[in-house]
């Protein structure tokens, strides 16, 4: 059966998803061939479904709107957001923390998932381009 071209545009999307999660470190491991992309076959039947909070869907919104990292820094302290709401958010993001990372630590990362990895992508994007 062939792949049509529908499947291959949500396959490109996919991945692109994958990659925007992607901290710089690892993209840059990636880059150098440090790190490789695999696959992994997902059961289902063991996946916990969650609740999404509505607020964080809210907070994801709009750090989407950010257009710099200091717009989405601000606008996340001015959230005045507890760690383990901070944690939340991230882990909502796909941000990859660690229990000993403080607020300000966390903030970085979670501006690192969303605006950071969204203008890597459009420099990315414009250099194919060029």
């Amino acid at each position: 059966m062939a792949i049509g071209a529908q499947e291959v545009i949500k396959g490109y999307k996919l991945a692109l998803k994958f990659i925007e999660g992607l901290d710089e470190k690892q993209f840059s491991k990636w880059l150098e061939g440090e790190f490789t992309l695999g696959l992994q076959e997902v059961h289902k039947s063991k996946k916990v479904v969650k609740e999404v909070d509505k607020q964080l869907v809210v907070y994801e919104e709009a750090l989407k709107q950010c257009q710099t990292y200091e717009e989405a820094q601000i606008y996340l302290q001015g959230l005045k957001l507890s760690k383990p709401k901070l944690v939340e958010l991230a882990k909502s993001l796909s941000a990859c923390i660690k229990s000993r990372d403080n607020k300000d630590q966390i903030i970085e990362k979670i501006i690192q998932a969303t605006v950071g990895n969204r203008l890597k992508m459009a420099v990315l994007g414009s250099k194919v381009g060029s």
